[in-house]
Parts: C-alpha cells; sequence; structure tokens
C-alpha cells in the first residue's frame, strides 16, 4: 500500500526534537516558531551566559523568556494532538501490523474504525457500538475504506485541555483583548467585560491571516532563491574573472621574460599576490552573503511549513494557541530586507589585468591589476579629494562628478559634497566626468528608451534629474525639451509613460499625479524606462494592471510582436478576453503562460509549446504559478485549435542553428553598455618631482 499522503506532506523531523533527535516530550515553541523539549531547552539554557532570553538552537533568533523560565513558554499542543493522527496512519500503512480491537478485552481483529470513539473495533464490537444509545450515532467505517480514504477522514482531536486556573473546566473560548484560551468560568471572572469568542469562530480569521501571510512567503522564497542564484553567479563570474586575469598576467610575463628574467620574476609575483590577496577577500565577502541568505531562507521555509501545518491540520485550539506567534515571525522575516547584502556584491567581481605598452627594457613594467589606485580615509567628505583633483581636472569641484564603477562598466554617481567616503568599499574604481554636482532633495536619474519589439529593446537615452515632491507630470514636462535637444525625440507629453527600470524588465508604471519620494520611492543612481505610446496613456489607477503579450504560432514555428493589455481586475477570465480583443480569437481558445526570465523572457521556438506551464489551472492573476502583481510581465498565447508543425531533421537542425544564434547560446555574449565616454586616468610621476626638488 502507498504511504499515505500526510505522512509524505510532513517532513521527517518535524515531530523530532532538533536537539534530542527523540520524540517531543512535553514540546516547547519559541517566538521563531521552532519546537524542542522543556528538558532539552532547560540543558541548552544552562550553556548560554544571558538567562533571561534563549537563542534558538536552529536559527538562533532570540526569545524572551517569560519570569517562570522555559517551563512559562507555550506548549506545542499542535504537536502532541498530531501524534495521535501519525500513530493511526502508521497503522494503517503497515501492512506487516495486524489491527486489533481496542475495544475489547480478545484483542481480536480490527474490521472497522470508529472516527468519534478513535478506536478499532472487531465485527462483535461494532454490533455492541451500535445498539448502545451513547454510542449508536457514531460514524463507523470499514479498515478497507479507512485505507482508500485515510487521507479525508477526519478523527475526533484530542480534548481540549484544561484551565490552568479553573482545573474542572476546559478551554473552549478566545479571549479578544487578552489573545489566550479561557474556559466559561473565567469569562465571569477575570475576564468579564472582555470580549470573547468561541475557537470555532475566530479560528477562521486567524486561518485567513495566517494563508494570506503563507501567499506572501511564496514570493518572498522566489525573491531569496533568486538573491542566492545571483550571488553564486557572481562568485563565479569573479573566479572566471581571476582566471582570465592570471593568464593574461603570465602570459605577458613570458613575452618579456627573455630579456629580463629576475625582474619579471619579481614583478609577476607581486601582481599574482595581488591577485590572490583580492580573490581570497571577496571569495570569502561572497560566502559570507551567501549564507547570510541561506540563513534567511532556512528560516523562512521553517516558519513557513509550521504555518502551513498549523492551518492544514491543527485545531482550532491549536491555531489560535500560535496564531499571534505564526503572524509575527512570518511578519518579521517577510519584513527582512537582503537587498543590502547584494546591493555591492556586483562591485565585488571587478577585477582585470591592465597592459603596460611601454617598451622601456631599463625597468620593465607588465602592468597593473585593475583595483584601486588610492588610499583615503572614510572618515573626510567628498570635497576634499575633489579639491585636490581640481588642478588636474581643470575646473572646480562643483563642476565634475565623481562615479564609482562596477562589473558589466555599471557606474554609479556619489552625488554631494558633505557626503563623506564611508559608501565607497575597498577596491572601488572612480571614473571622473564633467557636469554640476546635486543640490538638496535632487536626484540623478538614468533613462532609458523601452522599445519592446526592438532587437535591443533597452537604449541609454541621458542622465536627468528629478526632485523631491515634484509630480511625475510635471518632471515629463522638464523632460520633453532635453529629449528634443540631446535626443533628437519629439514626443507629445500624452505619449509619454515613465516607468520603474529593474535590469532589463520594465516594471510599475508611475500615474502623472504620483508625487517622487511621497508615491514613488526614489534611490540613489536611479535608472527609469521611457515608453513612447502609440494611443494616449491608458494608465489611470493604481488598480490597473499593464502585460505584455505575444502570440506563439506553433504551425508556423513564430513569434508575433509584443502588444499591451491593460487589465481592471485580477482575473484569469478577463485576461483571456482581453487577449482575445487583441488577437481576434474567441476567448474559450486562449491558452496563454508566462514568460520566465528578465525582459523579453526569450525562448527558444523548440522548446517554447512544451517547456512553458500553459493554461494553469488558477483564476486570479497573483497565484502560483502566474505572480502577476505588477506591471511589465510577458505572457506567450496560442490557439488551442493550432497544432504544433512537424519537422524534418534537416529543418530541426536548420531552425536550432539560426535559434543558438538568436538566443546567443553560441559565442561571446555581447553586454549592451550605455558608456560613451573615456575614463579620464591621472598619474603622478614621482621621479620626476624628485628631481625637479633637487
Amino acid at each position: 500500500m502507498a504511504e499515505s499522503k500526510l505522512l509524505n506532506r510532513l517532513s521527517e523531523d518535524f515531530l523530532e526534537c532538533q536537539i534530542c533527535l527523540q520524540p517531543y516530550r512535553r514540546p516547547k515553541v519559541l517566538s521563531c516558531l521552532h519546537s524542542f523539549c522543556q528538558q532539552c531547552l532547560v540543558d541548552f539554557l544552562k550553556k548560554q551566559k544571558v538567562k533571561t532570553e534563549l537563542d534558538c538552537p536552529t536559527c538562533r533568533s532570540k526569545t524572551l523568556l517569560p519570569g517562570g523560565g522555559v517551563a512559562e513558554l507555550k506548549d506545542n499542543f499542535f504537536v502532541e494532538s498530531l501524534k495521535d493522527t501519525i500513530e493511526f496512519h502508521k497503522k494503517l500503512t503497515n501492512e506487516g501490523e495486524s489491527l486489533v480491537c481496542g475495544s475489547c478485552e480478545t484483542k481480536s481483529g480490527a474490521e472497522s474504525f470508529c472516527t468519534e470513539c478513535g478506536d478499532f473495533l472487531c465485527d462483535e464490537c461494532v454490533a455492541i457500538h451500535r445498539r448502545i444509545k451513547v454510542t449508536k450515532g457514531h460514524q463507523v467505517i470499514g479498515v478497507e475504506q479507512l485505507k482508500a480514504e485515510s487521507d479525508t477522514v477526519r478523527i475526533k482531536p484530542r480534548p481540549l485541555p484544561p484551565c490552568r486556573i479553573h482545573s474542572q473546566e476546559t478551554l473552549k473560548l478566545f479571549c479578544i483583548d487578552c489573545s489566550e484560551a479561557i474556559c466559561q468560568l473565567c469569562t465571569v471572572l477575570s475576564h468579564k467585560d472582555h470580549k470573547y469568542e468561541y475557537f470555532a469562530d475566530t479560528a477562521v480569521k486567524a486561518k485567513e491571516d495566517i494563508r494570506d501571510l503563507l501567499a506572501k512567503t511564496e514570493k518572498k522564497m522566489v525573491d531569496l532563491k533568486n538573491a542566492d542564484q545571483q550571488a553564486h553567479a557572481q562568485k563565479t563570474e569573479l573566479e572566471k574573472n581571476v582566471t582570465e586575469t592570471v593568464e593574461n598576467i603570465k602570459r605577458k610575463a613570458e613575452q618579456t621574460r627573455k630579456e629580463l628574467v629576475a625582474l619579471v620574476n619579481q614583478q609577476e609575483a607581486e601582481l599574482l599576490d595581488c591577485v590572490n590577496t583580492v580573490s581570497q577577500t571577496r571569495t570569502k565577502e561572497f560566502y559570507i552573503a551567501i549564507e547570510e541568505i541561506e540563513t534567511a531562507t532556512v528560516a523562512l521555509e521553517s516558519a513557513a511549513e509550521f504555518g502551513r501545518n498549523i492551518v492544514e491540520h491543527g485545531s482550532e485550539y491549536d491555531i489560535m494557541t500560535v496564531s499571534a506567534e505564526v503572524n509575527g515571525r512570518l511578519k518579521k522575516l517577510l519584513d527582512v530586507e537582503f537587498s543590502y547584502i547584494t546591493e555591492m556584491l556586483p562591485a565585488k567581481t571587478n577585477i582585470a589585468f591592465e597592459q603596460d605598452e611601454t617598451t622601456d627594457m631599463a625597468k620593465p613594467r607588465l602592468g597593473e591589476v585593475w583595483t584601486t589606485e588610492a588610499h583615503l580615509d572614510k572618515r573626510i567628505y567628498l570635497g576634499s579629494p575633489k579639491k585636490e583633483l581640481e588642478p588636474f581636472v581643470g575646473v572646480t569641484g562643483e563642476n565634475f562628478k565623481p562615479y564609482r564603477s562596477y562589473a558589466n562598466n555599471q557606474e554609479f554617481e556619489s552625488m554631494r559634497l558633505n557626503e563623506n567616503l564611508s559608501q565607497f568599499g575597498d577596491d572601488c574604481k572612480v571614473t571622473i566626468r564633467l557636469g554640476r554636482d546635486l543640490r538638496k532633495g535632487e536626484y540623478r536619474v538614468k533613462l532609458y528608451q523601452l522599445m519592446v519589439n526592438d532587437p535591443e529593446p533597452c537604449k541609454f537615452l541621458l542622465d536627468w534629474v528629478v526632485a523631491k515632491g515634484m509630480t511625475v507630470l510635471q518632471s515629463k514636462e522638464d523632460l520633453l525639451p532635453q529629449l528634443r535637444d540631446q535626443c533628437g525625440l519629439d514626443i507629445p507629453l500624452d505619449r509619454c509613460r515613465l516607468r520603474k527600470k529593474t535590469w532589463k524588465s520594465p516594471g510599475t508604471i508611475f500615474l502623472d499625479w504620483q508625487v517622487y519620494e511621497d508615491d514613488i520611492p526614489v534611490f540613489r543612481n536611479w535608472e527609469v524606462f521611457l515608453q513612447v505610446l502609440e494611443e494616449p496613456e491608458a494608465m489611470v489607477s493604481m488598480q490597473q494592471i499593464a502585460v505584455f503579450v505575444r502570440r506563439w504560432f506553433p504551425t508556423e514555428y513564430k513569434l508575433g510582436p509584443f502588444k499591451e493589455i491593460i487589465i481592471e481586475g485580477q482575473n484569469v477570465e478577463e485576461l483571456k478576453e482581453m487577449i482575445a480583443e487583441v488577437s481576434g480569437l474567441p476567448a474559450e481558445r486562449v491558452q496563454f503562460a508566462k514568460g520566465r526570465g528578465a525582459f523579453p523572457c526569450d525562448v527558444s521556438l523548440l522548446e517554447i509549446h512544451t517547456d512553458l506551464e500553459w493554461d494553469p489551472s488558477v483564476q486570479a492573476l497573483n497565484t502560483w504559478p502566474l505572480y502577476i502583481c505588477d506591471d511589465g510581465s510577458v505572457l506567450f498565447y496560442r490557439d488551442s485549435e493550432e497544432t504544433l508543425a512537424a519537422l524534418s531533421d534537416d529543418q530541426r537542425r536548420d531552425l536550432q542553428r539560426k535559434e543558438n544564434t538568436r538566443l546567443n547560446k553560441t559565442g561571446s555574449r555581447i553586454s549592451y553598455s550605455p558608456r560613451k565616454e573615456r575614463a579620464l586616468k591621472i598619474y603622478t610621476d614621482n621621479s620626476k618631482s624628485t628631481d625637479k626638488r633637487s
């Protein structure tokens, strides 16, 4: 017999203490939702210096201990009650163990099960059970039927625990004011005039709250996994750059070694040592960042699993006992920001070798490792080093701007003279550009044009300035003359759209009435998309969602152009109707799938028909696997009556070759960069200055 679905859904260690690795004995739940045996926590606390709070042995989160210590922590009644259900399912799935009657002393073979009493019964006890007035109304199910339907049969839960104040009364009610379980007597004594409800009533709302948070954890998990993948990819890029740098150094050293071996070897060793030092330092930083991301992932997975299990398998009492802790823990983990971890990672991949092209054999010089060129005290303000550079640049410090440079030619401006250099990381390269400094409340924005149907949909236009308190409409009126003068773009005001840019992907559309910083968060070195519309702007409300759709023609093995649709609601039926409107297909024949990756979500024509998740069984757009919660999502659609054309081997090979070229799967991928200027490099010759003094 196949193992119970319930046993499959629960992890193996959910009912085991992770300290003693044994089944729970008087389990206590911490604020992070991890549970441990009471005695295990007492022993664990003895090893800590601080006795007023407890560090979770699993995730290191701190739990403030109540006055009575570990014993006063909340009991995990949910785990205790779940034990009976697990034992019940194990008995059913164990082929080698025969079921015996739990009602009579003969221990005859059990043929039925009473869901009310929770006992297996022999045929004779079943007959008696149905004759006795107290039990004749109980639901009795045959064992074979029970095995077939074990996951749908609800077994009577454990009796509710007694009140700790009135031991003769059971806990049936939940006090809303005090957020604790109470008995009937409590309502007229210690909780008089308080608002209270039965568990069955208040647990419904608690379940919905937890389910809402669980839906958000799914998206948070996706973000964490993406961050983890990005950190690993950037670490790989660092290792690749280190390898290429070492190879370039060795190759240049081999060319020069014939004439001055000793000096060349000395410089080679110094350069390689520099590369190794940078590599070791930055690799350690990547390991730390990855560990923090993984720790956050484990904590979120663990809390989500607890919340999911308590909602799916817990009784109303179980849910209300820990609902506050579940909500608090999930909200706390959802509020954790990890952007600060990955923000500086791109800069850490930046290492290269710059060869020296001089031919002075008296003092050979291979080149230099391109990481840093100056040592500055981070406590000084930006105006000080800018003042020193004025003679070399030829203008005052207010009229040139330093930019921090990252991998892939990404540059971010250091903005104001009254800022100190704490924002500059080690091994940071700086580029100098002409232009005025920003005033208070101003932000410099990199503006890119979004051209959804062009081979290169992202084109850099210009640097632009927005100010705090400015509306989007005012910023458009300020921007359009600059676009006309500098880029030759004459755009009508009602055809100009600004929207969020996340790497190469278009995001939230900014509405004319929105205010920068009040309605739209503004960041340093912000990047924004400009989209030229064919018709006047139709986005007027935050309730609308703009989606890009693209038709797939399986009989022709081709994709149509992108089109944009604007959805008023959050349901799939409206989405299909909007696709039908722009495509001419009947809505019932529209099948769709969400694109993967960054815009434009390129996918091989040989894989799109089978690899994407077509026509997902969901009703709302904001549920898995769609998760369409913001503007800019990409959807592919097709006609359900159009079949996939059969290809010969030659046709398939020819199409595969074209697709490899289109998707850059062969050869070097060309990365786009908006940079047009050459960096200004300043060298000082110490030997000449020494001669001058002498």
